[in-house]
């Protein structure tokens, strides 16, 4: 079995389990992957912070109420966390690319939404929006209109009033991007690539 299929078969089974799984098996879950540490390692430092405490919680008390309630609050950091990060790591071992240099960047993990400009988050939305794979993502319905809406006024303002005119309204809705890209999208294409469900 290669690490892909390891990979896809481990985010499948845990996030399957995870919301019957008691305080104990969260821990062993959590024990798993800071045992693995090129996919700890990639684990987003904010989620990898809140597991590293409840580990520590759990180790000097496993049946104590501060663990199991750290475990259970884990849950969250774990479905966001596991899948988004083992979704990069293999896309970029399978190297799932679609030719744009700010997707295909973001994906291997080489950039981050966060340092992306206005302009460049809006020629990332584009490229999602006319990739027909991309845009079928099953998380992106409920926010595909308002990303539409946003294009359209964003090349409106381009063709009627100049760069300048569409790089201001690119910076304004530019937080309103990352909340749909950021927090919504690439964490549930990333988990559909680890899971196998969804081909570049």
């Amino acid at each position: 079995m290669t690490k892909i299929d390891e990979l896809i078969s481990l985010v499948g089974k845990h996030l399957e389990k995870l919301d019957r799984l008691n305080h104990h098996q969260i821990a062993q879950l959590i024990m798993e992957l800071e045992n693995d540490p090129p996919v700890w390692k990639k684990i987003p430092s904010g989620n990898r912070n809140y597991l590293e405490r409840a580990l520590q919680y759990y180790r000097k008390d496993p049946n104590s109420k501060a663990a199991i309630n750290f475990m259970t609050g884990a849950k969250p950091h774990l479905r966001m966390a596991w899948p988004h990060r083992a979704g990069f790591i293999a896309s970029k071992e399978l190297g799932l690319r679609i030719g744009d240099p700010i997707f295909d960047s973001v994906m291997s993990g080489e950039k981050d939404l966060e340092g992306l400009s206005g302009e460049q988050l809006m020629d990332f939305a584009k490229r999602i929006e006319n990739h027909r794979v991309l845009s079928s993502l099953r998380a992106y319905k409920g926010s595909r209109r308002a990303v539409k809406l946003i294009l359209q006024k964003y090349d409106r303002l381009f063709s009627e009033q100049g760069r300048r005119a569409a790089a201001a309204y690119a910076q304004e809705k530019r937080q309103s991007l990352l909340n749909i890209f950021k927090k919504t999208y690439l964490p549930n294409l990333a988990g559909a690539i680890a899971r196998g469900e969804i081909r570049l």
